[in-house]
């Protein structure tokens, strides 16, 4: 069955434009225990990131625009850079689901807490309405080392990546990305980011 990104002989429309929100570590700091439970860590060789993403439903490649783009990024920039946002990265999992708005989120967060205030930061930026019937947190007793140990790569030994770091990241840009068009449209990024034409440019806090 061909699938189809625009209304085009009979097809079914179906939304060509993703916005995406993109998150990176940035403490610098370190347990000295590192098997001490609910302990934060950073790994220098395997910074944590962290992205989002969700579709625009009411558009498609053909009505999105400049202005447009303009308004989701000044949206943007008022949820997520006033202060700068900080996504607290954990071991459970809390999910979100709304297809006919254009979310399915599934995040690794330290708390539901945690998970419901990004949803409602997200949903801010269209002013779309936060529903309990779409949430579920999984909860659970399980633990992951922050000393995974090491193994072989090319010869040499490295350090296994830790699975599910509790780290914070923080908001570093936001990119909207249109089919049919080869680069994304840069929506907004911080002051250090290295893109150009940015409709949103965040000086340093």
């Amino acid at each position: 069955m061909k699938r189809c990104f625009e209304v085009n002989n009979g097809c079914k429309k179906i939304p060509a434009k993703v916005s995406r929100l993109v998150f990176s570590q940035f403490s610098t700091l370190s347990t000295e225990e590192p098997e001490k439970s609910g302990a934060d860590m950073v790994d220098r060789n395997y910074p944590a990131t962290g992205e989002i993403t969700f579709r625009l439903m009411d558009e498609t490649s053909a009505t999105i625009s400049r202005t447009k783009a303009e308004v989701l990024a000044k949206a943007i920039k008022r949820e997520f850079t006033s202060p700068t946002f900080i996504w607290e990265k954990g071991w459970y999992k809390y999910t979100y689901k709304d297809v006919e708005r254009g979310y399915d989120f599934r995040l690794l967060v330290k708390s539901k807490t945690e998970g419901v205030a990004i949803v409602r930061k997200v949903l801010e930026v269209q002013g779309h309405p936060f529903s309990d019937d779409n949430q579920q947190y999984i909860d659970h007793d399980r633990t992951y080392s922050l000393n995974p140990g090491t193994h072989r790569v090319y010869g040499s030994t490295a350090k296994k990546p830790i699975q599910r770091p509790r780290v914070d990241v923080r908001f570093r840009y936001a990119q909207l990305l249109v089919h049919g068009r080869v680069n994304a449209i840069n929506l907004v990024a911080m002051s250090d980011v290295g893109l150009k034409s940015v409709i949103e440019r965040i000086g340093s806090n």
